[in-house]
C-alpha cells in the first residue's frame, strides 16, 4: 500500500513538475532509492542523555521530477 501511494504522489510531482523532499529512516532509504531519490544530507540525534540507547539517524533526501513519458 504505501508504495502505491508514493506512486500517487510521485505522479503529481512530476506533473507538476516539482521537486519532492521526505525525511528516511534507514530502514526507508532503499525504497525510497529505488524511487529516484537521492541523498542530500544526514541528521542525526543522540538519544542517550534523553533516556535512549543509541544516535539516531534521518537522511534528507531528494527526487528531481522526471519528465513525462520519460523511460526508467
Amino acid at each position: 500500500m504505501e508504495k502505491r501511494l508514493m506512486d500517487i504522489f510521485l505522479n503529481e510531482t512530476d506533473t507538476a513538475h516539482a521537486k519532492s523532499f521526505l525525511i528516511a529512516t534507514q530502514m526507508g532509504f532503499g525504497l525510497y532509492r529505488k524511487l529516484g531519490f537521492e541523498e542530500v544530507d544526514i541528521c542525526t540525534m543522540n538519544a542517550m542523555p534523553h533516556g535512549g540507547n543509541e544516535v539516531i539517524k534521518w537522511i534528507c533526501m531528494m527526487r528531481v521530477p522526471k519528465l513525462l513519458g520519460e523511460i526508467e
